[in-house]
């Protein structure tokens, strides 16, 4: 008797590009039931697995082709990509496992991680059209310094802490984003400092390089000021937004945090962190409505 495999999908996160150097990835969950042959747990539970890996597989797939795309290629692309979804798991994790001994059954629901930039690749060969990208790469630089404990303008000499959590964001909102590992990589560091300092040109020249749609250059600054009856910490983030291929800016946000923490290092942490978070969420609905305005202008 075959075994009857019923599969149920539901995208449940879509996971956002990394840098150039690292992986695409898209999570989906996968739940699988199966029938138990011969009350063999262990191949019902590695079938419900390989099941689910090729159906996350569809379910990659169906979020970057056009609906009318995936039907007039299906077999292709059941050919190329769902029937190889295993080869596409960057990693994977069991939710839950229901064991129905009364009808014979076992149901497996999953996590699956997989590698969204291969998948791209193969419907690319494949010949099958893609969706346009809905949302802008964007490059994000934010030079960190601080006049109590460091100082100078080698932008990539230091980690930024702010441009970590600001990029954060935008990549778990589904933005493609290229941060300073990227320039580093493309030798921009001159042209990244000059694009933080105001120049359009050098904006315009990091963005083309990195293939980008929009541009967030800024600046943190961690000094101290009097607060209270001592010094306190003030973190002031500025963060320019450019549209490409020109360079022009077309928005600038600010966000001030204080801390009056008696420890400054750790103060100085935890008040970038804040601030950070909180500038986060403007740039983000910021970027999504210019990007609105300048696709309404280009499309229409």
């Amino acid at each position: 008797m075959r075994a009857l495999l019923i599969v149920q999908l539901t995208l449940v996160l879509v996971v956002f590009d990394a840098t150039a150097g690292e992986p695409e990835l898209v999570t989906v969950s996968a739940e699988a039931t199966v029938d138990v042959l011969d009350e063999n747990y262990y191949q019902a539970r590695e079938r419900a697995l390989r099941k689910a890996f090729r159906s996350a597989a569809y379910l990659a797939v169906a979020g970057i082709v056009p609906p009318e795309e995936l039907e007039a290629k299906k077999e292709l692309i059941q050919e190329r990509i769902v029937s190889k979804g295993k080869d596409f798991v960057s990693s994977y994790k069991f939710l839950d496992e229901v064991i129905d001994h009364a009808r014979g059954k076992l149901t497996a629901r999953l996590q699956v991680t997989l590698f969204l930039d291969t998948i791209r690749g193969k419907v690319s060969v494949s010949g099958v059209r893609s969706k346009k990208r809905q949302l802008p790469k964007l490059v994000i630089i934010i030079k960190e310094q601080s006049s109590t404990f460091m100082s100078g303008d080698d932008l990539l000499l230091f980690a930024s802490l702010s441009e970590e959590i600001i990029a954060s964001n935008f990549r778990q909102r589904g933005f493609l984003v290229a941060d300073r590992s990227d320039v580093r990589k493309a030798k921009l560091e001159t042209e990244s400092l000059a694009a933080i300092n105001g120049d359009p040109l050098a904006a315009a020249t990091v963005g083309k390089v990195l293939k980008a749609d929009m541009a967030l250059f800024g600046k943190t600054t961690v000094g101290t000021v009097p607060m209270g009856d001592g010094e306190g910490v003030e973190v002031v983030i500025t963060v320019s937004i450019r549209k490409m291929p020109g360079g022009a800016m077309i928005a600038q946000r600010t966000q001030t945090g204080h801390n009056d923490d008696g420890d400054m290092l750790k103060a100085s942490r935890e008040t970038i962190q804040a601030t950070a978070r909180v500038i986060s969420q403007d740039l983000a609905l910021t970027v999504a409505s210019k990007w609105r305005d300048l696709k309404e202008l280009t499309d229409g």
